[in-house]
């Protein structure tokens, strides 16, 4: 009859009526957040590097007597903390090739050398220039003191194991200048023996 209450159209869960296409447009909506929202929660494949790395360096500094010297070496160098040292620097990989992304590395050893000339500069400048030429021991030592308490090495997630020094000398021009001097001081003395041999000669 006229007054029995029409029955309401039954809804779905998520208040669209069954048979509406608005329905399955709210699927769809759900499924592409999903999916978005998945590939956003992946987390980055990181590698550190795990052994010991050694970075060469070739500095240019200058003795407190201002001449110019040449330093040849390497530091060697291990990421004793892998949590720190990825939040500092990429170390992103591919997953599929398992090949790096990025420069991780190669920026981590340049903020490496960039420390041991920052040590490195100040140790020199306080020597003089023939003393500094023959102090590879001395430099070693200081320079792995004070790398070995570098704060900024220690946010990086790093701990420097030991500095090799493979050659201190001077420039190419003054190279040149103390051949030619040491050749003159050889010269002289050669001259010295032999004019000191003819006067002590029985005449």
């Amino acid at each position: 009859g006229e007054n029995r209450a029409k029955s309401k159209p039954l809804r779905a869960a998520n208040g669209v009526k069954r048979g509406s296409n608005a329905g399955w447009t709210w699927l769809r909506i759900l499924l592409e957040f999903a999916e978005r929202a998945v590939i956003v929660s992946i987390p980055n494949i990181l590698a550190v590097p795990a052994t010991s790395l050694d970075a060469g360096f070739s500095l240019s500094e200058h003795p407190r007597d201002h001449q110019e010297m040449h330093i040849h070496g390497s530091v060697r160098f291990r990421i004793t903390d892998p949590l720190a040292a990825a939040g500092s620097l990429p170390f992103d990989v591919d997953p599929k090739t398992g090949r790096p992304t990025t420069q991780g590395r190669q920026l981590l050893e340049a903020r490496v050398i960039a420390n041991v000339q920052s040590h490195c500069r100040p140790i020199v400048q306080e020597m003089a220039f023939e003393h500094a030429l023959r102090a590879g021991a001395e430099l070693v030592e200081a320079l792995e003191s004070r790398l070995k308490g570098d704060p900024e090495l220690e946010l990086l997630g790093l701990t420097v194991e030991g500095i090799h020094l493979l050659e201190l000398s001077p420039s190419p021009e003054l190279r040149k200048a103390l051949e030619a001097e040491y050749r003159e001081s050889l010269n002289k003395r050669a001259d010295d023996a032999i004019y000191g041999r003819r006067f002590s000669a029985p005449s």
